[in-house]
């Protein structure tokens, strides 16, 4: 989930009126949580945060709720209200991953934060081969975490970052619906108004491939040409 995302999520929260605490999106690493003290384990360093901050919002990677059951509990026992947000396009979800982690050579003199939104990441293009790796691996990771969503939760399908991404109303009805929010849609219309809408790259202008039409074909070998733009 993006920053800009994540903004307006907490944005429009907050402009309903709902209590919410502000603060940094990944708490559970420890050299972006105020609270965390030397020793202490991700699951103890998110309880003090909870304590510390009872209307938090902020983003949990799914793999601390497949292999981490006390992390669960801690969040059913806090009444943490779960929701699973998923990048519907995973070509684009593994072109962002392994721009931003597969090689950090190019980007030892930015912060990740200045690295997200540098013109150096923006013209950076990933070997097609490694796409196609991480590709496979993040559709069989979407099946895990329909599965771990189904099994803890009452959410049934997946709320798309793509469409939280792009402004629209019915996403946010529904990531409303399922943090138990009553959503009003004349302030909310209102709110995403004053939003803009990212331009969209093209993938054959980030991708190193001495034959597109070639990497093209493998993509639909294996079921993902429809995320090809």
């Amino acid at each position: 989930m993006s920053t800009f995302t994540s903004a307006t999520i907490k944005g429009l929260i907050k402009a309903h009126g709902y209590p919410i605490d502000i603060a940094k999106n990944e708490l559970y690493k420890f050299d972006a949580n105020p609270y965390y003290i030397e020793g202490m384990g991700v699951v103890d360093l998110l309880e003090k945060t909870i304590a510390k901050l009872p209307n938090i919002c902020f983003k949990l990677p799914y793999m601390y709720l497949k292999e981490r059951s006390d992390c669960l509990t801690l969040l059913k026992n806090k009444n943490a209200r779960i929701c699973f947000i998923e990048r519907f396009n995973l070509l684009d979800n593994a072109i962002c991953l392994l721009k931003d982690f597969f090689d950090k050579s190019d980007r030892e003199e930015f912060t990740f934060e200045e690295w997200r939104k540098s013109e150096d990441r923006l013209e950076k293009k990933v070997d097609s081969s490694l796409v196609l790796k991480k590709i496979n691996i993040l559709s069989d990771n979407r099946k895990t975490k329909l599965k771990l969503m189904q099994t803890h939760t009452e959410q049934k399908e997946f709320i798309y970052a793509e469409d939280l991404c792009n402004l629209k109303i019915e996403a946010y009805e529904n990531l409303f619906e399922t943090l138990e929010y009553k959503i009003d849609k004349n302030l909310t219309k209102k709110f995403l108004e004053k939003k803009k809408i990212k331009k969209l790259y093209k993938h054959k202008d980030v991708i190193d491939c001495p034959d597109i039409d070639a990497f093209k074909n493998e993509l639909k070998n294996n079921g993902f040409l429809g995320f090809w733009r």
